[in-house]
């Protein structure tokens, strides 16, 4: 659980740190669109919220609600992201493997909470 909670961790303040460094690359790549004036500063909101997850999920010595977090998220992410390119006119190149990455993560981690679970019961 810690080695995925760091990936996971990790991943996230990556992206948040290129949404602040490249914001319109991120967002071209993931949504399709590139952005500017006021979509620029909340793009780089988003980075900053983003490398303070990573950072409040990291693993320490109790990880269950880092990962319940992490879990959260990137369920809700994913689900988004599945929804938005079904319908959105434009998308980027990246959401569909980024939607799924987010998913495949969710399950990563649901099957680890309840591994946890099973060993707490």
């Amino acid at each position: 659980m810690k080695t995925l909670l760091i990936i996971c961790s990790a991943t996230e303040a990556a992206t948040g740190l290129a949404l602040i460094v490249i914001p319109s690359i991120v967002t071209q790549l993931l949504l399709g669109v590139a952005v500017d004036g006021i979509a620029l500063t909340i793009s780089r909101l988003a980075g900053l919220c983003l490398i303070s997850f990573g950072i409040a999920c990291w693993p320490t010595e109790n990880t269950i609600q880092a990962a319940r977090a992490m879990f959260v998220y990137n369920l809700i992410v994913a689900i988004y992201f599945f929804y938005f390119g079904a319908t959105a006119d434009t998308i980027g190149i990246i959401l569909w493997p980024v939607a799924i990455l987010h998913f495949v993560f969710a399950l990563l981690l649901i099957r680890g909470l309840l591994k946890a679970n099973q060993a707490n019961t």
